[in-house]
């Protein structure tokens, strides 16, 4: 295999778990890579960035199973093989057919077009041990911005999604309430500026306005780290 098909194929996999695609071995391997690899978690946090605001007017529509298996073969005319794991399993995950034409022409525009650069941005999971709730949080240490965006799971009825980070040693401190949409940009508390050593982050679950405590007063649903700040 050629060395620009491996880049490619790397660039894929990075979006593949920025979208929630991944499961078992996959799974598993990326997120090694993401606490591991600094280039592939910039990768996978290049893709948050650029795909999360294509998600926020996406209807919550299925696609029939039947439908995406004829397109897959009227318009490719293949059913296994590179085209159908590069090209079109990133379109399972969007739920209506041109949200995924969409996507489609977002991937192939990132490939062709973007240059990988060095980046300020760190990013990392914050999920629950069974994988059942699972949100990207992308730490940009230019901006001192944290954004937040959802992949599966969300807050009990009645409840909110709040945000809490700390440094080593450190008490958990609100970053904020995720609110509403999919992704959350929230600015970091003067004291989690500068932090060295593992930024460690949680998602708990809270009455309406945030937990009335100085942390947690609800259950904790997620957990992450960027290691090596």
């Amino acid at each position: 295999m050629s060395e620009e098909m491996e880049f490619d194929e790397d660039h894929m996999l990075a979006a593949e778990f920025a979208l929630g695609l991944l499961s078992g071995a996959e799974l598993t391997e990326a997120r090694r890579r993401v606490a591991e690899d600094p280039g592939f978690a910039a990768q996978v946090a290049r893709w948050d960035v650029q795909l999360s605001e294509l998600a926020e007017d996406v209807p919550a529509e299925a696609v029939p199973p039947r439908l995406k298996k004829d397109l897959d073969a009227r318009l490719f005319g293949v059913e296994d093989g590179f085209v159908r794991r590069v090209l079109l399993r990133p379109l399972i995950f969007w739920r209506g057919l041109s949200a995924a034409m969409l996507l489609l022409v977002a991937v192939l525009g990132f490939l062709l077009l973007e240059t990988p650069e060095p980046t300020p941005l760190r990013v990392a999971e914050i999920a629950s041990p069974d994988g059942s709730f699972r949100y990207l949080a992308v730490l940009d240490t230019t901006e001192d911005v944290l954004q937040v965006t959802r992949v599966s799971g969300t807050a009990p009825p009645g409840r909110v999604l709040q945000v809490w980070a700390h440094g080593d040693d450190q008490p958990a401190i609100s970053v904020g309430l995720f609110g509403d949409g999919e992704t959350a940009r929230l600015p970091l508390p003067p004291e989690l500026r500068n932090v060295e050593g593992t930024f460690t982050m949680g998602i708990s679950e809270e009455p309406p306005g945030g937990s009335l405590l100085d942390g947690p007063s609800g259950q904790v649903l997620g957990n992450g780290e960027i290691r090596g700040l």
